[in-house]
């Protein structure tokens, strides 16, 4: 079993941004986007730079279990 990152970030992010940052927009709730599909902590890693490059503030970053991402 192996597990995938999800960051949760201010303001709303396109699909098309998303892709660029390295990420999949999962969900967006009150004003922040949440993006998934992020492999491993290097993955992870480069997703937060290019959203601190973007001036994106971070609101929470989450370990999700491959079992959740799908649904299980």
């Amino acid at each position: 079993m192996g597990q995938t990152y999800e960051i949760r970030v201010t303001g709303e992010v396109s699909d098309e941004q998303a892709t660029a940052l390295g990420a999949v927009v999962t969900g967006t709730r009150r004003a922040s986007t949440e993006l998934g599909g992020i492999a491993d902590q290097s993955a992870l890693q480069g997703v937060l730079d290019r959203v601190a490059a973007l001036g994106l503030e971070i609101l929470e970053v989450r370990v999700v279990p491959d079992d959740a991402a799908r649904g299980g």
